[in-house]
């Protein structure tokens, strides 16, 4: 059975009373998993991501709506694919050198399972209460929730409520069952929400995101002064516990400087600000490791078909790269192995096709992807390469 934690906020307000309130639910992670990935390393490029979320709510509430979905959204792809801590001077110098860009970007699906053209905001009405604090329910329509669209191809999202719940809760790769994969989160969090201060810029998904992706709160440890757990990654300081509300800076821990402000912390939205090289790596290599299907469903689907990829006959490591129906393009071609490690790359200045790469190279048999990349598309291709014998 999985082991659950669930983290508790604990906050003073002005007149000396105690508020509870829960940030994140999350399963620990195995100790093996954290082993076996934590060495990958990442890959340049960025990822497009298929992401839909399925409303599920009450009759008399109001549901979310869609330009909430459209604002959470922007802020996914802000932090994730533009926002670059190492220019946030309000970042401790100590931790803003370490700061990175994931390199990630989302869009709503366009189509569902079945092939029909979808908004990616998928909605039900239910008779079922607080339907997203009973386990996985809100993910089987027999339970009142909405049938998990293919995991495989969607990140999928969860939105109902959570009154008797943490904020929200995420499964982790390396326990991946495609009937309950995906991410469950209260209305009250998703996108910009002043009311729901201080947890009102939507950072409680992107914090759920980093878990959907592998990454570990900064601490996993269930000793206040246990120094020997840690999240896997290197350049995040080790700590014994769990920061909340927004600290002070500087907070120590294990005799060290706190990370606090890290977005895998439990502070207040305000108080989050950057995502580590490290954590950027190991994120990246687990989706490479794990989601791989996910991250070759391209978001751009027409242009995704309009570039085809030939491996040449008789030849080792070597493609020739086509475009069908838009004509020249100029942009980026690289290849990376299944770890993340960029094995070469290539400019494109208006051409129609090219061969890729220039020269054929001594591969081992495997799966690659090719990252393609234009000023309007970025699309990845999972290829599976069969070593040449002479």
């Amino acid at each position: 059975m999985k082991k659950i934690m669930i983290l508790i906020i604990l906050f003073w307000v002005q007149n000396k009373t105690i508020i509870l309130s829960q940030r994140c639910l999350s399963y620990i992670p195995s100790e093996n998993a954290s082993k076996t990935i934590h060495q990958l390393v990442s890959r340049n490029g960025a990822i497009e991501i298929p992401i839909v979320f399925h409303i599920v709510y009450q009759a008399g509430q109001d549901t979310v709506s869609n330009a909430k979905i459209y604002s959470q959204l922007e802020i996914l792809n802000n932090i994730y694919g533009y926002y670059n801590p190492k220019n946030n001077v309000s970042i401790p110098e100590e931790f803003r050198t370490k700061g990175a860009i994931p390199g990630i970007h989302f869009c709503l699906a366009k189509t569902d399972p079945f092939g029909q053209i979808t908004t990616g905001i998928n909605r039900m009405k239910t008779d079922v209460d607080d339907i997203g604090c009973r386990g996985y329910d809100i993910m089987k329509k027999q339970s009142g929730g909405i049938d998990i669209w293919n995991t495989k191809k969607y990140l999928n999202v969860f939105i109902g409520s959570r009154k008797q719940c943490p904020f929200a809760m995420s499964s982790f790769p390396w326990d991946i069952d495609s009937l309950v994969d995906g991410i469950i989160i209260d209305p009250k969090y998703i996108g910009s929400a002043p009311k729901s201060y201080p947890f009102h810029l939507g950072y409680t998904l992107v914090h759920e995101i980093g878990h959907y992706f592998g990454l570990n709160h900064l601490s996993i440890s269930k000793k206040k002064d246990d120094c020997t757990t840690d999240d896997g990654v290197t350049d995040t300081p080790t700590q014994s516990f769990n920061y909340y509300n927004c600290p002070e800076y500087p907070q120590y821990s294990c005799d060290q400087s706190s990370m606090f402000m890290n977005f895998m912390s439990l502070v207040d939205d305000g108080c989050m600000q950057l995502f580590t090289k490290g954590q950027v790596d190991r994120l990246n290599a687990m989706m490479l490791q794990y989601r791989s299907e996910l991250i070759s469903n391209s978001c751009n689907e027409v242009l995704a078909n309009d570039i085809v990829v030939y491996p040449l006959a008789n030849q080792s490591g070597q493609w020739y790269i086509h475009s069908q129906n838009f004509g020249e393009w100029t942009g980026t071609v690289q290849l990376y192995d299944l770890t993340g490690k960029q094995i070469t790359s290539t400019s494109v200045i208006h051409s129609v096709g090219i061969l890729f790469p220039k020269y054929s190279i001594p591969m081992p048999t495997g799966i690659y992807f090719i990252n393609i990349r234009g000023s309007k598309f970025n699309i990845t291709k999972k290829i599976y390469h069969l070593q040449y014998e002479n």
